[in-house]
């Protein structure tokens, strides 16, 4: 693993991807991200530590951004606002955040739960680059996720159908995933 060419290869990109957080969030997610550096605050925490710790976990997909970003003609940002309007547009942001509550009552199922929530975020994001590749050289991404779901109109409303599914079976808590 060659981790100074990695680092010179992302470092700018999830440098910006930080820094544009606020802007690509969803509404949701921007929220929350508040909310937990609001607590953090009162508990004393310097705000600019607690706006960093609180952001924490949107920063994840934020290796697979760049790259996507890297290998196409957009922007950091505007490939972060796509991979997060993918997220609530499926039901994925709904579904990772049920996963990440189910409490696993054996090491078995801690790693399943893991690895689905890990898979899902690849899912997102390999979508995401889906969708950058069907825009063809666009020179904006604004509307192009919905000009891809109408495009893919059979398998979107399949893949809504299962979610609303799992979403209507009253709490994905009680799946046995091990």
């Amino acid at each position: 693993l060659a981790i100074a060419t990695h680092l010179k290869k992302f470092s700018a990109g999830v440098s910006e991807f930080t820094t544009s957080l606020g802007n690509i969030l969803p509404a949701v997610q921007r929220d929350e991200v508040k909310k937990r550096e609001a607590g953090y605050v009162s508990a004393g925490v310097p705000r600019k530590l607690a706006a960093a710790v609180a952001s924490m976990d949107c920063l994840a997909p934020a290796f697979d951004v760049v790259a996507a970003a890297q290998s196409s003609s957009h922007g950091v940002e505007e490939i972060g606002t796509l991979y997060f309007k993918v997220g609530v547009v499926f039901g994925l942001d709904w579904l990772r955040v049920e996963g990440q509550q189910i409490l696993p009552e054996s090491h078995w199922q801690k790693t399943a739960i893991e690895a689905i929530l890990d898979d899902l975020s690849g899912q997102q994001a390999a979508l995401t680059c889906r969708i950058v590749r069907a825009a063809k050289g666009t020179a904006r991404l604004d509307g192009i996720l919905d000009s891809w779901v109408a495009a893919n109109k059979i398998a979107v409303e399949r893949t809504r159908q299962m979610l609303n599914e799992i979403h209507s079976a009253s709490a994905l808590h009680s799946f046995d995933l091990a």
